[in-house]
């Protein structure tokens, strides 16, 4: 079964279509209290069992419902603020081919659940709740979504496509603001998600906004507090894991233009593992459905079995984050085949907008051994943005990953795959 944790490609569009019609059910001058609900459901479609290895085609469909009671009022010169939700799963079918679920998982949880105060400056939270550093490239929430196929006790309701769940148990924040362009995050994050070895994560994030555009930024995070009984493999290699990133973007001065790169460092008596990545969007405004063309290069080590620390490259809590797919490189290579660890790995994309009511982007991808520079495979993914009313959302998505020899030498197979999706998302 692959470790790799999956959300859903074009996520905003989903977060957007329920976040942005929350329902008032109290409000006056200083105080107000809402409701969101969100009902998302997938139904999914692989013609090659990943678990099993072999020509066999699943069909399967992931489906939740998501509650969230959110109030504010002043206090003490500021602001308190607080969230509860809850979230119910059901899956049908036969399950993910990665071999996480059966098709039958039903869960209901808390999803989130905490309070916080903030002023013009400051902000402190703590509770369950998600977070995102930056680009997501290592924190993207604890997306990790396996279901009763996973054994061990890992099951978390089985959303391995969709990752509805994304709030660690415990995150306590502290941000602060100094000034218009510097921020500085704290944060201490206890997962209780098995499949990720349970760890906690203590860290500092600074981000320099200069203009719109352009940023420069910084983290350090440690990682303490692993199940080793439970981890397996890369994960069990966390316990005191020294994490270092450096990230940017600026757009030269073009608004249509925006160039990306990123590097972090992973070290411990066990560890020396390395990944950096660099890409490019340009947006053409003036062209009928202004096209935007990208493209971005990604690097993940691999571990040399010679040497006595792992190179192998831990990606921690990466996904995808509001308008990107970010790190979960291909429907089919990113979420069942592959992971960000011994990678190269080409991606060019692009997206034009037909109307207020459909957009088209294409992702193309090419993968590569880190070690061997051995080719594993290509892949091509559409996604239609469909949005018939600003309270529904219909995503059709069509993936086809042609494996190489590499990925022949992991899977037995070489031929064709395909995978077909369609999610739809209403909010209120």
């Amino acid at each position: 079964m692959k470790t790799t944790t999956r959300n859903l490609a074009l996520s905003c569009m989903l977060s957007g279509a329920a976040g942005a019609h929350a329902q008032s059910l109290y409000r006056d001058e200083t105080s107000t209290l809402d409701f969101n609900l969100e009902l998302t459901a997938a139904s999914l479609y692989s013609s090659f069992d990943f678990a099993a290895a072999k020509e066999h085609s699943r069909t399967w469909v992931e489906s939740y419902a998501r509650g969230t009671f959110s109030g504010t009022t002043p206090v003490a010169d500021g602001s308190a603020f607080a969230k509860l939700g809850f979230i119910s799963s059901k899956l049908f079918g036969d399950g993910d081919p990665a071999g996480s679920s059966t098709g039958h998982e039903y869960r209901t949880d808390v999803d989130n659940a905490y309070v916080g105060w903030k002023n013009d400056w400051l902000e402190i939270s703590t509770g369950r709740q998600p977070y995102v550093m930056g680009d997501a490239f290592l924190i993207a929430g604890d997306q990790l979504n396996f279901g009763e196929r996973a054994g061990n006790g890992f099951n978390r309701g089985g959303l391995y496509y969709l990752a509805g769940r994304r709030s660690f148990a415990q995150a306590t924040l502290l941000r602060l603001q100094p000034t218009q362009t510097l921020r500085i995050e704290g944060f201490h994050l206890e997962s209780d998600n098995d499949g990720q070895g349970s760890p906690q994560l203590k860290g500092i994030n600074i981000e320099y906004d200069p203009s719109v555009g352009n940023n420069i930024a910084g983290a350090y995070l440690r990682v303490d507090n692993v199940d080793r009984q439970r981890a397996k493999g890369m994960f069990s290699l966390r316990q005191g894991l020294d994490v270092y990133n450096l990230r940017g973007k600026t757009n030269l001065g073009f608004e249509a233009l925006s160039i990306e790169g990123g590097y972090a460092a992973e070290r411990s008596s066990t560890v020396q593992a390395n990944a950096w990545y660099a890409g490019a969007r340009y947006q053409f405004d003036s062209m009928p459905l202004t096209p935007e063309v990208g493209y971005r290069y990604s690097r993940f080590s691999g571990d040399d079995p010679t040497t006595q620390k792992s190179e192998q490259f831990d990606p921690l809590f990466y996904g995808s984050i509001v308008g990107n797919p970010a790190w979960v490189q291909g429907e089919i290579a990113g979420t069942f085949a592959a992971i960000n660890t011994n990678a190269r790995i080409h991606r060019a994309s692009l997206r034009t907008t037909l109307n207020d009511q459909l957009a088209i982007t294409a992702m193309a991808y090419r993968f590569s051994s880190q070690r061997s520079r051995e080719h594993l495979g290509d892949e091509l993914d559409l996604y239609f943005q469909i949005t018939p009313t600003a309270n529904l959302l219909v995503i059709p998505i069509v993936g086809l990953w042609k494996p190489q020899q590499g990925a022949k030498a992991l899977y037995g197979e070489s031929g064709m795959q395909t995978f077909l999706g369609m999610i739809v998302s209403f909010g209120w």
